[in-house]
């Protein structure tokens, strides 16, 4: 019985890219799903209602994301997460009004927490399913 190390999987070209890129992919997915968690008070509404949007969307993911698996292939599933985070990402930079700029609407504060919420939910499926196989 031979023995196998983290090694192994750095010898072989084909190996060391796959690894390479799983990490860079591992790195990702724990970096978003994290970032809006730690985020709660940077958010316009009350930080508990900032938990609240995140929370349930990741609990929406996890009821889902079981069911979508068996119905769509792994790898266009993860594509359509990373686009929906990329797109809310990119709207974020621009609707989002940081502190210390000038005072946004309401209308602006729902889509941010919208945005915010969406964000969560593609990221939450991603991480799910990776997970699953990983």
């Amino acid at each position: 019985m031979s023995k196998f190390t983290v090694i192994d999987l750095f010898k072989y070209k084909s190996t060391r890219f796959i690894s390479l890129l799983l990490i860079i992919l591992f790195c990702t997915i724990c970096f978003t799903f994290y970032a809006p968690s730690l985020m709660l008070d940077e958010f316009e509404f009350d930080i508990f209602i900032n938990g609240l949007a995140v929370g349930l969307s990741q609990i929406i993911a996890y009821g889902t994301s079981f069911v979508i698996v068996k119905k769509m292939p792994r790898k266009l599933l993860a594509y359509i997460c990373f686009g929906l985070t990329g797109i809310c990402s990119l709207v974020l930079i621009f609707t989002w009004k940081q502190r210390g700029e000038e005072e946004s609407t309401a209308t602006e504060q729902i889509v941010v927490l919208i945005l915010i919420s969406l964000f969560s939910l593609s990221i939450s499926i991603e991480f799910t399913i990776f997970y699953v196989y990983q």
